[in-house]
C-alpha cells in the first residue's frame, strides 16, 4: 500500500504449502513471502515489481525460492496491479510451482547436448576412419609386396620388420 506495509488479504490455501509458510502470518505480512526468495533473484523481482507498480502494468517472472523442507524451487508468477482510490496498489495475481517443469526442460536440454555431442563424436571417428584407411591400406598393401618380393629377398629380420607393419596396419584397420 502507500504506507510501505504490504499485507496479502487473499491467498490460497496451495500458498501456505508452496512456500512453507504459516497462512495467517502471510496474509499479514508479505515480506515473509520475500524472505523465501532466492538471494540472486531478489534485486530483479524488486526492480521489476517497482517497475509495474509505477506503470500499472501486468508482469510475468519466474525466481527461485529456497525452502526449509524441500530446498530449491521454481516459482512462476503473473500478477496485475490495481490501483485503489486511496492511492494504495492491489496485486492480484497467480503463483505456480514450475520445479518439474524446470527440471525436465534442463534435462531436454541436457539429453540433446549429449545427442549432439555423440554425433559429433561418431562425425569425427567416421572421419578419421575414413582418412586413416586410405593411406593404411597403402602401407599395409607395400608391406605385403615387400614380404612377397621374391627378386630381393628379405633376410630374416627384415621379414620380422614387415611382419610387424602389416600386423600394425591390420590392428589399426580393426
Amino acid at each position: 500500500d502507500q504506507h510501505g506495509h504490504r499485507s496479502l488479504p487473499y491467498l490460497s490455501e496451495s500458498m501456505s504449502t508452496m512456500f512453507e509458510l504459516d497462512l495467517p502470518a502471510l496474509r499479514l505480512d508479505a515480506t515473509l513471502l520475500a524472505q523465501r526468495i532466492h538471494p540472486d533473484d531478489v534485486h530483479r523481482l524488486a526492480a521489476e515489481a517497482d517497475d509495474s507498480h509505477r506503470t500499472l502494468a501486468p508482469i510475468q517472472q519466474e525466481y527461485r525460492v529456497l525452502l526449509p523442507s524441500r530446498g530449491l524451487r521454481w516459482v512462476a508468477a503473473r500478477s496485475m496491479p490495481h490501483r485503489m482510490p486511496d492511492g494504495s496498489t492491489q496485486w492480484y495475481g497467480v503463483m505456480t510451482d514450475i520445479t518439474e517443469q524446470k527440471l525436465y526442460q534442463d534435462a531436454l536440454v541436457n539429453a540433446q547436448a549429449a545427442d549432439r555431442a555423440n554425433q559429433a563424436k561418431s562425425d569425427f571417428l567416421s572421419r578419421m576412419s575414413h582418412e586413416l584407411r586410405t593411406p593404411l591400406n597403402a602401407v599395409i598393401g607395400f608391406a605385403q609386396l615387400l614380404r612377397m618380393d621374391t627378386q630381393r629377398g628379405l633376410d630374416e629380420e627384415q621379414r620380422r620388420r614387415v611382419a610387424l607393419i602389416e600386423e600394425a596396419g591390420a590392428h589399426l584397420q580393426a
